[in-house]
């Protein structure tokens, strides 16, 4: 069995300046945090676990600011949750994005939460930490495979909102874990470039029309 892992453009997805008229757009300041969840509004993705935790969570650091991009049959009722805590102020819905633009949303982030209690090996994880941003996804086999924990993002127990909390309030008051994490994070996924996926496909399509040999073998 030959395994290829997911990929990213690495170069697409890459840290950088936070785009401006994005970030006036948002109602985005200078001086928040802000929090990324990039994924649709459905159960196995555990939209409520965000605003669940974000309730704790702005009770040790109001700088937060939540980015919930996506759209799903759970929309209105994470609005209405948001709202029922008293946060909804700390929340942004711009809805759907095209993936062209996602780079731009992404480098506005100081931090991105993948809550999920199903994933493959999602690009979201490593978009996020392309760009160097932290990722605090919850401690399913995908995402367990893919980060070290407190070396290249933070994980928490599934389900448990109050550890998400205390894990992204501790991302969020230090701003030189955020800078060390978020460069390791990004020379952890740059093998997981485009052009590397595309040559061992290449490699294996080539070793299969040549009856299981190497490239160029005579035997």
């Amino acid at each position: 069995v030959i395994t290829v892992p997911n990929a990213i453009d690495t170069d697409a997805f890459s840290p950088g300046v936070a785009d401006e008229s994005l970030q006036k757009e948002l109602g985005i300041v200078p001086d928040d945090i802000v929090v990324l969840v990039a994924a649709n509004f459905h159960g196995r993705k555990r939209p409520h676990d965000v605003v669940e935790s974000a309730a704790l969570a702005l009770k040790k650091n109001r700088r937060l600011l939540y980015v919930m991009c996506g759209v799903g049959v759970l929309e209105d009722e994470i609005r209405q949750l948001c709202r029922e805590k008293k946060i909804d102020g700390r929340f942004r819905f711009p809805g759907w994005i095209d993936y062209d633009r996602m780079p731009h949303f992404t480098r506005l982030a100081d931090i991105a939460i993948i809550p999920s209690e199903v994933e493959g090996m999602a690009r979201s994880y490593l978009e996020a930490m392309a760009c160097g941003c932290v990722l605090v996804a919850s401690d399913i086999p995908p995402a367990k495979e893919l980060l070290d924990d407190g070396v290249t993002g933070l994980l928490f127990s599934m389900g448990d909102v109050g550890e998400l909390a205390a894990r992204t309030v501790e991302a969020a008051s230090n701003r030189e874990l955020r800078a060390c994490m978020g460069e390791r994070a990004r020379e952890h996924v740059l093998p997981r470039s485009v052009e590397r996926a595309v040559g061992a496909y290449v490699h294996e399509f080539e070793w299969v029309l040549n009856g299981g040999r190497s490239p160029g073998s005579n035997e």
